[in-house]
């Protein structure tokens, strides 16, 4: 997979939840240099700056991220209006209900935007 900018692509896998990419931000750069941690970041009063985007410059680099994919695995792909509200426990609890893919995404969404995600 390949990843520009603040979404992300998380994996659950049995009851563990790892983030596979990484969020091109001012806050995540920080906590990289140890200046900030990563609860700090949720509250950081820059965290919504984006260091690299689409459709900013003409060319734009990409990270490129492989994994190998297990039966019983769920890739979540989610803006920060998702993983800025929802937990990563919530996601994997909600990953052990009996939901197809779809019900479990329509719930995650409404989770988020219950609190404020997407505004």
């Amino acid at each position: 997979m390949a990843n520009i900018g603040d979404s992300r692509a998380c994996l659950l896998r049995g009851d563990t939840i790892r983030q596979l990419t990484e969020n091109h931000s001012f806050v995540t750069e920080l906590v990289k240099r140890g200046r900030i941690s990563e609860e700090e970041a949720t509250s950081h009063p820059q965290r919504n700056i984006v260091t690299r985007a689409l459709g900013t410059q003409p060319t734009v680099e990409a990270d490129f991220h492989e994994e190998a994919i297990q039966p019983g695995d769920t890739v979540i792909l989610c803006t920060d209006g998702l993983w800025g509200e929802v937990s990563e426990e919530e996601m994997v609890q909600m990953a052990t209900q009996p939901l197809n893919p779809q019900e479990m995404a329509s719930e995650l969404v409404d989770l988020a935007s219950q609190r404020g995600g997407g505004r």
